[in-house]
Parts: structure tokens; C-alpha cells; sequence
């Protein structure tokens, strides 16, 4: 997490989406409480978006070390203003680092309120634009498992 709040931190403003039961300090950045217990990632995208005073927000994910702000950039640049943008990386989708807007949370809410919590459904209904970053492959490597660390 430290090396990706370094990365990011000249961004104007930056959140970081926390589990209620955690609680830690990043100098520059703005911390949020999810709203919603084990529901994964959707819980953390919907109580940054409603934290946030942005009309959009770049996320990524904490597993993912290598991310960078010249991908970052790059994803915001061919972003044409559509509700959700993620990357595609040989052809997977890579919601955790992508850019969703406010205008999302009416399909996030109901995703929640249906017990469906997978991002792929939010994207499907927002009409996710999908840009291909395949050249930056190496930035979308995450940390899942012990065995991934270690690798790393």
C-alpha cells in the first residue's frame, strides 16, 4: 500500500477505501470506511464514490504493486467519459483498476441490494468502455496468495 500512495500522491486527491475494523494513516490521502461488510471490492468502489467530492475516480487495487502513474494516465487519457473505463490486458478485464464515476451508484446500489457483488454486472450496465493495455501488462500483476509474494 505505501508504494502505491508514493506513486499516486501528486495526484490532486487520493482516497483510500479501509475495512471498518481497520484503520491506518497515509499521509495526503483521505481515508474511507466501507459502508458494506464482506462484499468485496464493489463495497470499497461504492463508499469511495459516495465519499468522494469528484464527479469520477481512478481506482486500483492495493494487490497491485507495479501499477504506475504513467498507466494511470494513460487509461485516463483514452478515457472517452463513459460511465465506467477499465483496462483490457490480453484480452482479460481488470476492474480493480479502472476509472468509475458517480453516475455508477444507482447500478452499484442495486447490485448490493440484489446480493450481486461482482463488478462485471456494474460494467455490463453502465456500458463500460474497455481500453486496451496489454503494452503495460506488468503493471496489472497482483498479490493474491503467499506464493505470489514470494515470486514477486
Amino acid at each position: 500500500m505505501e508504494l502505491l500512495c508514493r506513486e499516486f500522491g501528486d495526484f490532486d486527491k487520493g482516497y483510500i477505501s479501509e475495512n471498518k475494523s481497520v484503520s491506518h494513516y497515509y499521509p495526503g490521502f483521505i481515508s474511507v470506511k466501507d459502508m458494506y461488510d464482506q462484499i468485496g471490492p464493489l463495497g470499497g468502489i461504492c463508499s469511495v464514490l459516495e465519499a468522494a467530492t469528484e464527479d469520477a475516480i481512478f481506482f486500483v487495487a492495493c494487490d497491485m504493486p507495479y501499477m504506475n502513474v504513467v498507466v494511470a494516465r494513460a487509461l485516463i487519457d483514452a478515457w472517452d467519459g463513459s460511465l465506467s473505463c477499465v483496462p483490457v490486458v490480453d484480452g482479460h478485464i481488470e476492474p480493480l483498476a479502472g476509472i468509475y464515476t458517480k453516475e455508477c451508484l444507482p447500478y452499484i446500489h442495486q447490485c448490493i441490494n440484489e446480493g450481486k457483488y461482482k463488478l462485471g454486472i456494474v460494467l455490463e450496465a453502465t456500458k463500460c468502455q474497455r481500453v486496451d493495455m496489454s503494452k503495460y501488462r506488468e503493471c496489472y500483476i497482483n498479490i493474491n496468495t503467499e506464493a505470489d509474494l514470494q515470486q514477486l
